[in-house]
């Protein structure tokens, strides 16, 4: 998975613990972001709002915002599972996928539980 954020550096992930960020003149190994580990990346998507959006394999999404990283899990009101997709829309919805299918959720009911 390939994304460039909206200071245009690129961020790559393989699938696996591995997440590297381009900086000056190479690409650095990240192992957290913020306070959290990056897990296994399963999803990595840059969103309409200059967010980067990342899914691990433990079942959390994790979220790039001005103020740092923030994380949802069962703890914010997700159902647990293996999030592997990561939408937005134009008219105020986040998507979810996962194996047990697909979930829809308010961006500014995302806002208010950060």
């Amino acid at each position: 998975m390939i994304v460039e954020d909206a200071a245009g550096r690129i961020w790559v992930s393989k699938r696996t613990e591995e997440l590297w960020r381009q900086s000056e003149e190479s690409f650095e190994f990240i192992t957290t972001l913020g306070q959290f580990e990056t897990g296994e990346i399963r999803h990595l998507q840059q969103s309409e709002t200059d967010e980067l959006w990342l899914a691990n394999d433990r079942n959390e999404i994790l979220r790039r915002t001005d103020h740092g990283w923030l994380r949802y899990d069962q703890n914010h009101g997700l159902p647990a599972g293996e999030w592997k997709y990561l939408a937005s829309d134009n008219v105020g919805y986040h998507w979810f996928g996962f194996h047990r299918g697909i979930m829809r959720v308010n961006k500014a009911s995302m806002d208010s539980v950060a």
